[in-house]
């Protein structure tokens, strides 16, 4: 239980420090900071997971491509769905992690 809640903590906090720079250091929004943000973000997810399995290189570089994959379609759905493409992304963001630690377990 305490792992679980430290990882959930530092990807929190992870998370809340990629908003915070995108807000306060990044005065237009581009493609290539939301895919940065993303493999960023899922990379860190990645090693949780991975390291949760016992292969954190492998789990951390499969989170980076998850979160890039998931940002790119998000950019690609947002002409057609606006902001609301965010949930079928990340529907299929956590799917692929289920997936991604299934096999690395």
């Amino acid at each position: 239980m305490r792992t679980a809640l430290a990882a959930s903590l530092a990807i929190a906090g992870l998370s809340t420090l990629g908003d915070f720079i995108w807000a306060m250091w990044l005065p237009e929004h581009r493609a290539v900071y939301g895919l940065a943000h993303g493999l960023l973000l899922f990379c860190a997810i990645g090693l949780v997971f991975g390291t949760l399995a016992g292969r954190p290189a492998p789990g951390a570089l499969a989170g980076a491509a998850i979160g890039a994959a998931a940002a790119g379609g998000f950019y690609v759905l947002s002409p057609f769905l606006g902001f609301s493409a965010m949930f079928p992304v990340w529907f299929g963001a956590w799917m692929a992690l289920g997936w991604m630690y299934a096999r690395l377990s």
